[in-house]
């Protein structure tokens, strides 16, 4: 068994305070083998809402669960599975809208985290935490600063400055270790920053979830979050600043992070036998083409939702023809004709000279569902003197079928 996370970005669009969100599809596969785990309980933690980072847009399943329920504010999905169990995997397809929780925002913005709750276990000495170690103390107090959001950038920049990233996978390392080595990963610069917080008595904690990187990949990701009286928590990620953009500001670190949760070795998947034993499922990533998904909502005529996908790519390349005319005919399908149009005009006119005679086709597509005989004729004619060859496919395309046993279509093909 194991499971498999695809990523399908799906753009930037405005929200309230023009605070910036970006829509993202999450595709957790989990392999099954019902021969070799009879009568197991698979438990998976879903992505949820996370109050100003995250909103939960909507959460599908390929094989409904046997149960949902939450514990230590975290959802759980299960699954029985014993050797009659046909399935070969099970698919949690999950969007959510990736808010803006970055530093800017918070300045500038009411949107604050002032949790009131108790912060004193966030202050506590942990097995990879020691923040008595005499060199740890020292260094926490070199950096301190005017006030709480001073001496939190101190350590930020110190961390980013001193550390290196470097993989250890499932190496126990802590804190102390990443303060003598200079050497970890994002799990080693989130310790460092936590003790440092700590010994400085700001309150810290863990980020665990998962961090977008190029390419639309992502990849299991350690964070942390420090405490402001004034401000609330605050997103610190110094693995971003170490491994991104050495140049930036600490003001200037984005949330580019989908939330799980702050208990650092949480199981994101695991089996449940009878006998109450766990042990992880396998994780794994892949990459999934945003414009293959738009795509297929289109071919699927989900034709609203491929709409969003498109303009979301739109947002990414504003000059690509493709998206345009794709959107256009997805708004000429629904009959949003005046808007549909607009689309497909501005299509011919950004696409390269070798292609324009597809462009040309999808507004002979566009005049034939609108149901303007004249106009469709007219631009199939032109796709035609453009390059277009390939009569046989007009012959089965289902755009004319209104047309297709009129003399004067039938006169144009021939």
């Amino acid at each position: 068994m194991r499971l498999i996370i695809s990523l399908l970005f799906l753009g930037i669009c405005q929200s309230l305070f023009s605070q910036t969100t970006t829509t993202i599809t999450i595709i957790d596969e989990i392999q099954l083998n019902p021969t070799k785990h009879s009568k197991d309980q698979i438990h998976h933690v879903l992505i949820d809402s996370v109050k100003y980072r995250q909103r939960l847009i909507s959460r599908e399943f390929s094989m409904e669960p046997s149960s949902i329920y939450t514990k230590d504010n975290l959802t759980y999905a299960t699954w029985d599975i014993d050797s009659n169990t046909k399935e070969t995997k099970i698919i949690v397809t999950t969007t959510i809208e990736q808010l803006d929780f970055g530093l800017q925002t918070i300045l500038n913005t009411s949107t604050k985290d002032l949790d009131q709750s108790p912060k004193d276990q966030f202050l506590k000495k942990g097995k990879f935490l020691d923040i008595s170690h005499k060199k740890l103390v020292s260094t926490a107090k070199s950096l301190q600063g005017q006030n709480e959001l001073e001496t939190i950038k101190n350590i930020f920049q110190y961390v980013s400055d001193h550390m290196e990233y470097e993989i250890f996978g499932n190496q126990e390392r802590g804190a102390i270790k990443a303060l003598k080595t200079g050497l970890g990963d994002s799990t080693e610069h989130a310790e460092l920053l936590i003790a440092l917080c700590r010994a400085s008595n700001i309150p810290a904690r863990y980020v665990v979830g998962l961090k977008i990187g190029e390419n639309y990949l992502i990849g299991d990701h350690n964070w942390a979050e420090a405490y402001s009286s004034e401000l609330g928590w605050i997103p610190v990620d110094a693995t971003w600043l170490d491994l991104e953009n050495k140049a930036a500001a600490f003001e200037d670190v984005t949330n580019r992070i989908i939330y799980i949760d702050n208990t650092r070795d949480i199981k994101r998947t695991f089996l449940k036998d009878h006998g109450g034993s766990t042990f992880p499922v396998k994780t794994k990533t892949k990459q999934r083409n945003p414009y293959d998904h738009a795509i297929t909502l289109y071919n699927d005529f989900k034709l609203e939702e491929a709409i969003v996908a498109f303009d979301n790519l739109i947002q990414t390349r504003e000059n690509h023809y493709q998206y345009f005319n794709f959107k256009g005919m997805a708004l000429a399908r629904l009959e949003k004709f005046d808007v549909a149009l607009a689309n497909l005009q501005l299509a011919i006119q950004l696409c390269p000279d070798e292609e324009k005679n597809l462009m040309i086709y999808s507004m002979s597509n566009f005049f034939a569902l609108k149901g303007e005989k004249e106009k469709c004729l007219s631009y199939l004619e032109a796709a035609f003197e453009a390059g277009f060859t390939d009569k046989e496919f007009i012959k089965t395309d289902p755009d004319f079928d209104l047309f297709k046993e009129d003399v004067d279509f039938i006169k144009l093909l021939e």
